[in-house]
This record gives C-alpha cells, sequence and structure tokens, in this order.
C-alpha cells in the first residue's frame, strides 16, 4: 500500500517544478509514494521535462487550464495513498515527509495539516489566517484600516509548534484520503485562489480541525505562475471574484452583493489615495510606475465591481 500520493498542478513553471520533484524524491526516502503532476497546457516543455527526467511521475496533460482547483481534483481521484498531499510546483521540501503524517496521524479531529511556508531567503510568508474572511475583514483591509487595528491572536497551541487555525494556504495540505474524498475535494467553481478557504470552511463546518504545524518548514517562491500572467492587475481582480464566491457560496446573495459595494468603495478609496500620494510627493521613476500600476490594479478592481465580468486570461 503507497503511504503518500503527492498531488501537483503545473503551469508554465518547468524549472520550479524539476526542483520541486528532486526535493520530493530526496525527502520520501523513508515512506512509499506515488507522485501526480497535472499540468494546465502548459507551453514551456513542462510535459517533456517530466516524461524524460522524472519518468516514474503520474503525468496528466490538459488541452486547456481548466483551473488549480479542477485540475488537483482529476489528480486526486488517481490517488491511491493512505495520505494525500497538496503541493504547488514553486514549493522546495526540506524535510522528511513522514513527519507530517505523523503529525496528521496523531493530532484530534486532523481534517487538514499544513507546514510554514518561507521564502528563499528563509523568512516566513503567511501560511495561515486565524479567520475566515468577514465583509468586515475586507473592509478593514481595503480600507487599509487593517494596518492601525488591532487583530486578536486566538490560536490554540499544541507543544508550542502546532496552531488550530481557521484555514491554511494551498501552496501546502495534507489530508488523508479517504477524508479528503468525503469531501468531494475543492470546488470547481474557484478556478485560482479560494479554493482553500473555501475547503478549509467545509471541513470546520464538520467539525473537523485546521492545523498549522509551525516546527516543519518548505521554501515556497510564491506566485510565480501568476507572475508570468502579463496584466498586472489579473491576479488581483481574481482574488477579488474568488472571495466573492466564497461570501456568495456560504453568506447569501445579500452578502455577496455588500461585498462588491465594499469593494467598489474600497477601490475608489484607493485611487484617490494614489493621486493623492503622486501629486503631493516627490517620486523616483520606479515609484512613479509603482503608482501607475497601482492605479491600473484598482481600477480593474472597480469596474470588476460594476460590471461583475468574469476575467478569462490563464490560457
Amino acid at each position: 500500500m503507497i503511504d503518500l500520493s503527492i498531488c501537483i498542478v503545473n503551469w508554465n513553471v518547468r524549472e520550479k517544478l524539476r526542483e520541486c520533484l528532486v526535493s520530493i524524491y530526496r525527502h520520501s526516502k523513508d515512506i512509499s509514494i506515488e507522485t501526480i503532476v497535472v499540468d494546465n497546457a502548459s507551453s514551456d516543455g513542462s510535459l517533456e521535462m517530466v516524461q524524460t527526467c522524472f519518468p516514474e511521475v503520474v503525468l496528466i496533460g490538459n488541452s486547456v487550464n481548466i483551473g488549480f482547483g479542477r485540475a488537483n481534483n482529476i489528480a486526486i481521484e488517481r490517488c491511491k495513498g493512505n495520505y494525500v498531499i497538496l503541493l504547488n510546483p514553486d514549493i522546495v521540501v526540506t524535510q522528511s515527509l513522514k513527519r507530517m503524517i505523523t503529525y496528521l496521524r496523531k493530532l484530534p479531529k486532523a481534517g487538514v495539516v499544513g507546514c510554514k511556508l518561507v521564502n528563499l531567503e528563509g523568512f516566513p510568508q503567511k501560511s495561515y489566517f486565524y479567520k475566515f474572511p468577514t465583509l468586515w475583514s475586507e473592509f478593514l483591509w481595503g480600507t487599509l484600516l487593517y494596518r492601525i487595528t488591532y487583530m486578536s491572536n486566538n490560536c490554540k497551541s499544541n507543544d508550542g509548534n502546532v496552531f488550530e487555525v481557521d484555514w491554511i494556504v494551498g501552496a501546502c495540505m495534507m489530508f488523508e484520503r479517504n477524508f479528503l474524498l468525503k469531501l468531494g475535494g475543492f470546488d470547481n467553481r474557484f478556478f485560482l485562489y479560494g479554493e482553500d478557504v473555501d475547503l478549509c470552511y467545509r471541513i470546520k463546518k464538520i467539525k473537523y480541525q485546521v492545523y498549522y504545524l509551525n516546527n516543519i518548514k518548505m521554501i515556497h517562491y510564491h506566485g510565480v505562475s501568476s507572475s508570468k500572467q502579463e496584466k498586472s492587475y489579473y491576479s488581483a481582480v481574481l482574488q477579488k471574484e474568488s472571495r466573492y464566491l466564497f461570501i456568495k457560496k456560504h453568506f447569501g446573495v445579500f452578502s455577496s452583493v455588500v461585498y462588491r459595494i465594499i469593494w467598489a468603495f474600497c477601490a475608489i478609496f484607493r485611487i484617490l489615495l494614489l493621486i493623492t500620494a503622486c501629486s503631493i510627493c516627490y517620486t523616483t521613476r520606479c515609484r512613479t510606475r509603482y503608482y501607475f500600476s497601482s492605479l491600473s490594479r484598482h481600477y480593474r478592481i472597480l469596474l470588476w465591481t460594476v460590471t461583475g465580468i468574469q476575467t478569462k486570461e490563464y490560457s
């Protein structure tokens, strides 16, 4: 019986995928594994690289980019291991994956576990969140009031290294396979972003727990695939679309309408703030580019709140 199934969804990050796969095999010698890579119509030779360098990998190639959640679900259906870990292709495993399995086995009512994600310099990234998003938290974020608002740390800890949280990011998530199948995997309606929040919400709803392992770390390059999108506003708009879908799904249509109104207000607020800052402050050429990039991003968010038109730019 296979101990662990490793699922990776790739889109045009061939060299990061190579590094990820090498790190997986380096740190899984003490367990039996299978690795499944679903490629979302990459054009950078990712498929050929996996076929040539990692022939043992189960490789599934899609003719179009079907999204992160849907592609992961295809991999999950093929899994044969007792446990399943979902990894981004820009993850570098640095410790034995058996340690995460051990925690998942022993933690009470564990639905999913995630680990500390750090950048190449070793600085921690935000890998977990204490609270699910709400209309109020979106307002605080959009108006920048979160910077001066005290957010209480009411997360429970276990042995000082394990924390119970509301949700963890989808770059690294480990489940017991039968439990994940019972959940139905990710909601296919989330193309990119938000599928991790939704899955954790469903886990908490059935009285299971989400755990963050502070003493296990992996390197995460973060946003490599989305950064390849030429239009800088795309990811920002898609994040708002995904959050809108989450709010609508779990809190109703009225709340989703309020969400759009909140972000219309916040987008206008940030646009005015940027125009004011640009007009009264001396700015370098680099800083000016940043201002115009931010203006473009929030203008596109504002357009989305008014029109509700879905973006279709990942292909």
